[in-house]
């Protein structure tokens, strides 16, 4: 796969730009064992860098201030000189457009660089292809404009641009996941200090399998801000009566309840889950130690159940895959992955119970929704890095 995909895009390059990319670059999808909705809410997060990958060729053109960028998957191109309007940017080139306004003062004088991207993380499936574009390309533009930047950096800049180019203020999970990620390894990332330790992903005759609802959203529009809001608007109540309280990890039910006249059910139903899943994450992150797969899966189970009845950020497509995989002796946990309303549900399942499972969720999906369901197991990859430099 990268070989093909590293010479479709040298090709594309070397046609369309006349010249051979000076450097080539890829990150990592992810997925997320357990901890959703909580990478904002300062919690614990157990994220897995995945070996599927966006990866983007890259050179500079000797034209000050001038930018052409191919998406090559999508085949869409935008060529532009010095500043760009918002209004004439297409989506994913935010993703892009971010590293390059935030790492000069005055692009109109900034070194001019062409790139061209593709990549096999499935959009919309809640595997953070979006984080992937970020960094990958965020290294390509570092590499090319001489600018040292170290992982940790490199992580919160592109949650910067997420925010401030894309609009969606996401967490830091799924940046940190694509840059840090590393093979064999699950990440414990402690979002309230931005730090992480590795844990060992022995799942010896299991693996992760995804099955994809083929429903996809856009996170800006699909109540991700709100719900973030919802949390924020909580915990500064909570903290106004409760000074002592530094950050959400300390918020006990007992204490949530002193402030539940205060709150819409709505508002205590999402705390309730912030705090219930730090909580599971905790849970989740000694079973792996333990290679205690059981209760791992039954953590993801109540996950999903938090997730979908009090966080409210399920579908009745991902809610059907859940209930499906109950039904699976070979299964040990089953949840919905990712910002939510579509997207992909991630199993624990034996291998060797794939297939049987895989048929038999497939013909139940399509009978219940007409839809095709694609499903795909993954494993770790490694975390962004810079392939070539020419």
């Amino acid at each position: 796969m990268a070989t093909t995909v590293s010479e479709k895009l040298r090709e594309y390059f070397r046609q369309n730009f006349g010249k051979t990319p000076e450097v080539l670059a890829q990150a990592p999808g992810r997925i997320n064992i357990i901890g959703e909705h909580i990478d904002y809410n300062d919690g614990y997060v157990m994220p897995v860098a995945i070996d599927k990958y966006i990866r983007i060729a890259a050179g500079t053109n000797g034209r000050k201030g001038h930018f052409r960028i191919h998406a090559l998957d999508l085949n869409e191109s935008v060529e532009w000189t010095g500043a760009l309007d918002p209004s004439k940017r297409p989506l994913w080139l935010n993703f892009i457009y971010g590293s390059l306004a935030e790492w000069t003062d005055d692009i109109t004088a900034a070194e001019g660089l062409d790139m061209v991207f593709s990549g096999d993380i499935p959009t919309g499936a809640g595997l953070s292809s979006s984080a992937a574009l970020e960094a990958s390309s965020a290294l390509a533009i570092a590499r090319l404009w001489g600018i040292e930047i170290d992982k940790k950096s490199l992580a919160l800049h592109c949650q910067k641009v997420e925010h401030q180019y894309v609009g969606v203020k996401c967490g830091i999970m799924d940046q940190y996941a694509s840059i840090f990620g590393e093979h064999d390894r699950a990440i414990l990332l402690d979002c309230l200090t931005i730090s992480h330790t590795y844990l060992p992903l022995n799942l010896t005759k299991h693996l992760f399998l995804l099955c994809n609802t083929g429903v996809t959203h856009s996170l800006a529009s699909s109540g991700y801000n709100e719900r973030r809001s919802s949390c924020e608007k909580v915990f500064s109540l909570v903290k106004a009566g409760a000074p002592e309280i530094s950050s959400w990890r300390e918020v006990t039910i007992e204490l949530l309840q002193a402030f539940r006249s205060q709150l819409s059910l709505q508002d205590y139903h999402r705390a309730i889950h912030v705090i219930q899943e730090i909580r599971r994450v905790k849970d989740a992150s000694r079973a792996l130690q333990d290679h205690d797969l059981k209760t791992l899966g039954n953590l993801m189970y109540q996950s999903h159940a938090d997730l979908s009845e009090k966080y409210d950020v399920s579908c009745v497509e991902l809610d059907f895959l859940v209930e499906e995989a109950r039904k699976e002796p070979a299964i040990l946990g089953s949840r919905m992955m990712g910002g939510g309303f579509g997207g992909c549900t991630l199993n624990l399942i034996e291998e060797n119970a794939v297939e049987d499972f895989v048929e038999r969720v497939s013909k139940a999906y399509r009978d219940a929704f007409n839809l095709k369901l694609e499903c795909y197991f993954v494993h770790s990859g490694q975390g962004a890095h810079v392939i070539t430099q020419h």
